[in-house]
């Protein structure tokens, strides 16, 4: 059994930034991974349950889906959207804090490790990435014959404008290339739930 994190309940102060290390992808770019420490579990990765979200654009060959966050702070959808920015801050406030043990280097300022990491979410919209041309991620739609099981197809740009909840792992801050560095959230999106109107 897989445990999952609900956005709503989701405490950015438990998620924890490791070094980095090498890594086993098949590009080889190093990780720092990150993991969620709650005092009754320890996750390894991070599986986050979204509100539902619309589906904004969906760009199939650039691999990019995108998702708009920007509604009131107060609702869940703006506090998951507030949540993913905060993510986003500490990671960058550890790099640089940390950036003698983090990236084995002293002399790099704040600024320029922000401007080196690619943000997944600006404020407004919530952009995740896909391998090119990998329409495996299922898409689950709640059906009248099986809705406890729901029907499952591949994503696709069907998807666009539709209201879904998604399963985000985030496993770290990946490297996307060497010098100057450059980083981002290293996330899979794992299944999409589309939500009944």
């Amino acid at each position: 059994m897989k445990l999952v994190i609900p956005a709503t309940t989701l405490e950015i102060s438990r998620i924890h930034l490791s070094p980095f290390e090498e890594s086993t992808h098949k590009n080889g770019t190093p990780i720092a991974p990150l993991s969620y420490n709650d005092p009754f579990f320890k996750m390894k990765d991070i599986e986050i349950i979204t509100p539902p979200l619309v589906v904004d654009s969906y760009d199939i060959s650039a691999g990019k889906i995108s998702f708009k966050v920007s509604s009131a702070k107060n609702t869940p959808v703006g506090i998951f959207g507030t949540k993913i920015t905060t993510l986003q801050e500490y990671i960058i406030s550890t790099l640089h804090l940390h950036q003698s043990s983090v990236l084995g280097r002293t002399d790099l300022k704040r600024e320029l490790i922000e401007s080196c990491f690619q943000k997944i979410c600006d404020g407004e919209k919530l952009n995740l990435f896909i391998a090119q041309n990998d329409t495996r991620t299922p898409v689950f739609y709640n059906s009248e014959e099986k809705p406890q099981f729901g029907l499952a197809k591949n994503l696709g740009s069907d998807i666009v404008g539709k209201r879904v909840r998604i399963l985000l792992k985030i496993s770290g801050v990946r490297v996307l290339s060497g010098n100057p560095y450059r980083f981002r959230l290293h996330h899979t999106l794992m299944n999409v739930y589309v939500v009944n109107e």
